[in-house]
């Protein structure tokens, strides 16, 4: 293992899971970030190559930080459907009548 890989592995086990940013939708570390974090470049191969070897020396680490990642059906389900906002037209007859309605002499 290269020094490189070791340094990336290290960073991989100080990202936060909750930063949103770190992590490519394929729950994957963001090679630019740790590449920010690191001072040099980092390819996503040497970024796939750093996080099995993360993966392999700490199997619960790795575990936790999928389980952490992957987006909770129950959460999904449990969250406030939403609604399709219409637009309506309101004409100046529509604000009119309206107004009339309530009382008012226009």
């Amino acid at each position: 293992m290269t020094e490189k890989n070791q340094k990336l592995i290290e960073l991989i086990l100080g990202l936060d899971p909750a930063e949103v940013a770190h992590f490519t939708k394929a729950q994957l570390p963001d090679s630019r970030v740790l590449a920010e974090k690191l001072g040099e470049s980092v390819t996503a191969a040497e970024r796939d190559e750093a996080f099995a070897a993360f993966a392999e020396q700490y199997p619960d680490e790795a575990a936790a930080l999928k389980e952490r990642l992957t987006p909770k059906t129950e959460e999904k389900a449990s969250a406030e459907p939403t609604t399709e906002k219409k637009s309506t037209m309101i004409t100046g007859q529509d604000a009119l009548k309206h107004l009339r309605s309530k009382g008012h002499k226009i």
